[in-house]
């Protein structure tokens, strides 16, 4: 991003009277940990209109939100049980030769961990692509902060380890005998 003198930013800021501009530019800049030497005008005009446009929908990104965690979990549940289901005999001959519930839940866990990884860094390239996109058609420049990314790591295995703990459960509930000897 081309980097504004400080005057030329309060000159570029219109509807401000020269002073007002100034502080209002000086005070986002400095809570914002950026030098108050220099600064980039579009940065400034991205976080307000982002606040605006948050502060207008509000209700409806809070519903996509949730709805978008329901589905997640619902979904990823879903893939865990089937696949239980899928290898049953292996978890039931798992439970045979000796191995413990807390053991084979570890190992349902760790699968929905790795599961979680990929979704992390699937959920960031599509974050990363809206946000690019979003911001092009506001005619604004992206600017993807680290606490963006931290939460696009964060949530993703949040939700996978929270929808992998009834297909956890369920994995080491497998009736054995019935299990090992049945016939496909």
């Amino acid at each position: 991003f081309a980097q504004y003198d400080m005057q030329q930013i309060v000159i570029s800021t219109k509807g401000y009277q020269i002073e007002e501009a100034k502080a209002k530019i000086s005070h986002f800049l400095s809570d914002n940990g950026v030098i108050v030497d220099t600064a980039d005008i579009n940065f400034f005009n991205q976080q307000e209109r982002i606040s605006l446009f948050i502060a207008d929908n509000k209700l409806l990104l809070w519903a996509i939100a949730i709805l978008w965690f329901i589905a997640a979990i619902l979904g990823i549940t879903n893939i865990m049980l089937v696949d239980i289901e899928r290898r049953k005999k292996y978890y039931a001959l798992l439970s045979f030769y000796g191995n413990e519930s807390k053991d084979i839940q570890g190992l349902i866990l760790w699968k929905s961990y790795y599961m979680a990884l990929y979704c992390s860094l699937i959920s960031m390239i599509i974050g990363i692509t809206a946000s690019f996109i979003i911001c092009k058609s506001l005619n604004i420049p992206a600017y993807i902060s680290i606490h963006s990314i931290t939460l696009g790591i964060i949530i993703p295995i949040a939700v996978c380890l929270l929808a992998a703990i009834y297909p956890a459960h369920r994995g080491t509930n497998i009736d054995i005998n019935k299990t090992i000897w049945q016939l496909d």
